[in-house]
């Protein structure tokens, strides 16, 4: 496991274990629970040698580089403070010329904690699960990875903490993939999103 992976694990349990006692010191109250749809800038690091390739390529005259984030969780509250969470997140890493397009989709399949620390629209999340690959093409070409694993932690803000209804959440997410494989080729990255989130609770 390199640093990135540990940072990333720490961060995980720390935010967890943090949510926890703080959402437990205040009691449990009336349980809901909450829906959520977000939309991220992503910036993608990979292993070698496919970062070098990317970066290449990006390079190249005509071509454009698109990355974008898609999330949609579904949250059970414990207490008023932390949900027990289930959800994915997937990443799109588009190549394009306007005629030709080659794309690596990335997913994190979650389970994992939210709450509200400090009892403010504050949030800290961590999350655990399998992860998958799948490789697209303008000339209808389609490959799956292999399943791995991956986890991640959020630090974000709700707009409407104390309301049910409708309410905007913001922040920053970074995720680990890893074990990703195509025949003899695994891919692992690392994923920073800054997000939006429509969230229903």
């Amino acid at each position: 496991m390199n640093i990135n992976s540990r940072i990333l694990l720490s961060l995980l349990f720390f935010f967890a274990g943090m949510t926890f006692l703080s959402a437990s010191e205040a009691g449990a109250e009336d349980r809901y629970f909450t829906i959520g749809l977000s939309l991220a800038y992503a910036n993608p690091s990979y292993n070698e040698p496919l970062e070098s390739g990317f970066n290449e390529l990006e390079k190249t005259p005509g071509i454009n580089r698109v990355t974008v984030g898609l999330g949609l969780e579904l949250g059970f509250a414990m207490t008023q403070d932390l949900y027990f969470m289930g959800g994915i997140e997937g990443m799109g890493d588009r190549l394009d010329d306007s005629y030709d397009y080659d794309q690596l989709n990335t997913y994190l399949y979650f389970l994992g904690v939210k709450g509200y620390p400090f009892h403010t629209g504050l949030i800290l999340e961590g999350r655990i699960g399998a992860s998958r690959a799948v490789v697209q093409s303008s000339n209808s070409f389609t490959d799956t990875s292999s399943t791995g694993m991956g986890y991640g932690a959020t630090v974000g803000y709700d707009f409407d903490r104390n309301n049910t209804g409708v309410s905007f959440e913001t922040g920053l997410s970074l995720n680990h993939l890893q074990g990703m494989e195509f025949e003899e080729v695994e891919i692992s990255n690392n994923q920073l999103f800054i997000y939006g989130k429509l969230l229903w609770k």
